[in-house]
């Protein structure tokens, strides 16, 4: 509504190990001042926001590698042909230490065979597709093998203030390996890139050099093979691209708009569909065809919300209803299907399951009442899951002429509205409602029960309840929980994290953040299950970040940490007599030091001293109640302490 950019940022990750995200807030003075979330191990912020830029990421469709495949020489099976002449596979002896049937440790030597340095591999996903045979090996051509240019990126725009920087640094280092971007900046632009390192190719080379292996799992997976028996097969360096054999930065899609733009993990086609991104290689992603279900959720809200469809006030976000768009829990599937489910069950109150025919009279009468929404008293949700997660399981892609559970097909015409409708005349959509009643009969989950207690996440021995929902039937805010026949939803795996919602600029960004499973995995620390509760309660912290927000923070701690020149100031005490604060201290080596209070960012007193000697010494300083100590050992570091109002 300011004309300001906003970010709502939620990636999806797992809830456990070592890719959770953490929060930070890193300033470094004059330098840097960044906010955000991060994973384990690395030093900066990967999701976040300065003063005037906001910025998340989504996975990218993007394939970084392509297989190759080699034709070997006949009667030589660790030699290889490129046009024409032979070249032998590089060997490389690699002796680990491995544990032995006794527990011991033993060395266990295996010799890896590559073509250059792409790696020979018999298998992908588990799944053994690149068999070694006498005629052909296959190898593996990774974009990202040699890039650590993403710590580049990541610390440049920790420092970025608008998009145009943003997209600079994109195009100067294409760092990024694996994600989309999206941003918006103070100036009220929006930016989407998928630019990274990417493997060369371009759809007349996959379409030219693609094996018979190639053209199936293309059309199955979107994974090229391509024929490494072809120099002119190989990768091709783009215009601009920084590292050879990948694609430059004006082949990789990018978008800025006036109005938003969004990516829910699917290609960057649909980023805004007033301007679909078209013309680029399959490598990136698919073009002209189905979206998901929660694309198709995401496009939906920010439409409504345009249209004032959504039943808020206006037609422009705000840090309040973007927030809480993100917890409505609204779901793409129920829209699509409930009504026609409902009236089909009205109609046949008697349905097939796996197990035979179920009455299906009281979980009518439930689904008509239901919201259509993952909240946790929301009666029906889990039901409609059951139901959902069976009917669209029902296609088998690689069955010919599946079934489908929708009753309007796919149309290039209206590709965010369709496919839609229920295809109730297919025996499977219809057994698929037998057997989700019969699933939450047998886990003794009541047909009218909301995910409360059946869905949630334990903190030792509490229960937390968790609201939101799958990814796969339209939910926007995902929570991943498996199905247990027992349980429900006992244990969540994956989804929302580090969710931020951030209007740029201003006096300072107005911010809102939630870490869905808590800052700390300790379970006696004190976080590690409070933001937990407040997501389960659709809580958020209004996080502050200047300087001045922060000091006026009245549960404000300090605590100095760093190296041993920043200890040299140490074991300071206050003590107060009326307005008058007397603060002790240790200096261990001579340094200049001041001593100010500070209300608001403002200063109202300084006592300075040009050079103290190592030592205890004592200062005073007039310091009303309320206001914040800030005593500071130049270049050594700075200790504050926070008086509270009594």
């Amino acid at each position: 509504a300011s004309g300001r950019g906003m970010v709502l940022g939620n990636p999806h990750f797992p809830w456990e190990g070592s890719e959770r995200f953490y929060q930070a807030h890193i300033t470094v003075p004059g330098k840097l001042d960044v906010s955000g979330g991060s994973l384990l191990g690395v030093p900066g912020v990967l999701i976040g926001y300065t003063r005037n830029l906001a910025w998340s990421h989504t996975v990218s469709t993007a394939r970084r590698f392509t297989i190759f495949e080699l034709k070997m020489v006949p009667g030589a099976p660790a030699s290889y042909l490129v046009d024409g002449q032979a070249k032998e596979l590089r060997r490389s002896k690699v002796t680990v230490m491995a544990r032995t049937a006794g527990g011991g440790l033993e060395p266990r030597t295996r010799t890896l065979y590559s073509a250059g340095d792409r790696p020979v591999l018999t298998s992908i996903l588990g799944l053994p597709v690149f068999p070694w045979t006498p005629e052909r090996a296959y190898v593996m051509g990774d974009a990202n093998a040699t890039n650590f240019r993403l710590l580049n990126h990541f610390f440049a725009t920790n420092q970025a203030q608008s998009v145009r920087e943003l997209d600079a640094i994109e195009r100067r280092y294409q760092g990024i390996p694996w994600v989309n971007t999206i941003a918006a900046d103070s100036r009220g632009d929006a930016y989407y890139a998928d630019i990274g390192s990417m493997p060369g190719v371009s759809n007349e080379k996959i379409a030219r050099c693609s094996s018979a292996l190639g053209v199936a799992l293309d059309g199955l997976q979107r994974l090229q093979v391509l024929d490494g028996s072809q120099s002119s097969c190989d990768w091709t360096t783009g215009r601009g691209a920084v590292e050879p054999g990948t694609l430059g930065p004006d082949e990789q899609p990018s978008l800025t708009r006036r109005d938003y733009v969004a990516n829910m993990n699917d290609s960057y086609w649909l980023t805004n569909p007033r301007q679909p991104l078209e013309g680029f290689s399959r490598v990136i992603g698919d073009e002209r065809a189905q979206r998901s279900l929660r694309t198709r959720m995401g496009i939906t809200l920010a439409e409504d919300r345009l249209a004032g469809k959504d039943g808020r006030a206006g037609t422009k976000f705000t840090v309040a209803n973007l927030a809480d768009l993100e917890f409505d829990n609204r779901q793409k599937a129920a829209e699509l299907w409930k009504d026609e489910l409902v009236a089909f069950c009205r109609a046949t109150p008697t349905v097939p399951s796996s197990s035979g025919p179920v009455d299906a009279t009281a979980a009518c009468d439930v689904l008509a009442r239901w919201s259509g929404r993952n909240d946790l008293d929301a009666g029906g949700a889990p039901l409609f899951r059951r139901f959902a997660t069976r009917a669209l399981a029902a296609p088998v892609p690689l069955v010919p002429n599946p079934v489908s559970p929708y009753d309007v097909p796919f149309s290039l015409s209206d590709p965010v509205n369709t496919p839609r409708g229920l295809n109730t005349g297919s025996p499977m959509v219809q057994m698929a409602l037998g057997d989700a009643i019969n699933d939450l009969k047998g886990a003794g989950i009541p047909l009218d029960a909301g995910l409360r207690g059946f869905q949630y996440e334990l903190r030792g021995n509490e229960r937390v309840p968790i609201h939101g929902g799958p990814g796969d039937t339209g939910s926007f805010n995902v929570i991943t929980a498996p199905w247990d026949a027992r349980r429900g939803f006992p244990d969540v795996v994956h989804g929302s994290s580090y969710v931020q919602v951030v209007e740029t600029g201003g006096k300072c960004p107005d911010a809102r953040t939630i870490l869905t499973y808590s800052q700390s995995s300790d379970p006696t620390s004190p976080y590690f299950a409070d933001q937990t509760r407040m997501y389960a309660r659709k809580q958020w912290i209004d996080l502050p970040f200047c300087r001045s927000e922060i000091e006026a923070d009245r549960a404000l701690r300090t605590t100095l940490l760093g190296t041993a020149d920043v200890r040299a100031l140490s074991k300071v005490r206050t003590a107060r007599r009326g307005r008058t604060r007397t603060v002790t201290f240790r200096l261990a080596r001579p340094a200049p030091v001041s001593l100010s209070s500070v209300r608001r960012g403002k200063v109202v007193r300084r006592v300075s001293r040009k050079r103290l000697a190592a030592g205890t010494h004592r200062l005073r300083v007039v310091a009303p109640r309320g206001t914040t100590l800030r005593l500071s050992a130049k270049p050594f570091g700075e200790r504050r302490v926070t008086l509270r109002r009594r």
